[in-house]
């Protein structure tokens, strides 16, 4: 039989695992796999117990696979999860994106500072380079 559990850091760093369907199973490790390894010892000790007491299970069960979940990479992962549902949501025959009018009045204002003074900007290539080498040194403020 096949049993969900849940798997959660606590603030110390140990890995708890907890099987809901059996009231009170839980158990813990110092990693992801021992406490993955402890938890089955748990849920099969259970299953004894309530056996040689000839009770049944106390809940009703359905045919659950425990299934391995990514290791969580923090805030990074977000920002990804968020960018790919963004990317994800845009209307393919979108060919221009709208601009608010203070993006315009700020696009306006920096393109006519270029136009005056040509040394003000840097080449789009250059913009490029410069976020790239950002985000490899892991600056939050790579991009606003």
């Amino acid at each position: 039989m096949d049993f969900l559990v849940v798997l959660w850091t606590d603030e110390d760093g140990v890995w708890v695992a907890e099987c809901p369907a059996l009231p009170g199973c839980v158990s813990q490790g110092s990693t992801r796999d021992e406490a993955v390894d402890n938890i089955r010892e748990a849920i099969e000790g259970c299953q004894e117990v309530w056996a040689e007491r000839g009770l049944s299970l106390p809940v009703e069960f359905v045919d659950v696979s425990i299934r391995d979940v990514a290791p969580d990479f923090g805030e990074a992962a977000r920002r990804l999860e968020l960018a790919q549902n963004l990317w994800d949501g845009m209307d393919p025959t979108l060919t221009e994106l709208p601009l608010t009018p203070a993006m315009q009045k700020l696009l306006d204002e920096r393109l006519a500072e270029l136009r005056c003074d040509p040394d003000v900007g840097e080449p789009g290539e250059v913009v490029v380079v410069q976020l790239r080498q950002r985000l490899r040194e892991g600056r939050a403020d790579a991009v606003r």
